[in-house]
């Protein structure tokens, strides 16, 4: 008698809401800066946004960080991109 499995369709489902869930927890927990960090060089007009530096969860990890820019006029988001070594 063979247990009955779950298809690749409900399987991704399972993974979008994991993903979500985890996605809002580490939100809730990330710092929203006033000013871009110093370690962090952008190309463009960067003046009037919030900076949200999202290191990995393996710190000791050596390289570049996930910074996002969001608009503060506009909400939008002006940048999602990795700066730094």
């Amino acid at each position: 008698m063979s247990k009955k499995q779950i298809t690749k369709e409900q399987a991704r489902i399972f993974l979008e809401n994991y993903l979500v869930k985890n996605a809002k927890e580490k939100a809730s927990k990330l710092e929203i800066e006033d000013e871009q960090p110093g370690w962090v060089t952008l190309y463009g007009d960067f003046k009037d946004c919030f900076f949200v530096s999202m290191p990995d969860d393996n710190h000791t990890m050596i390289g570049a960080s996930r910074i996002i820019a969001i608009s503060k006029k506009t909400g939008e988001i002006l940048t999602d991109s990795m700066c730094g070594e």
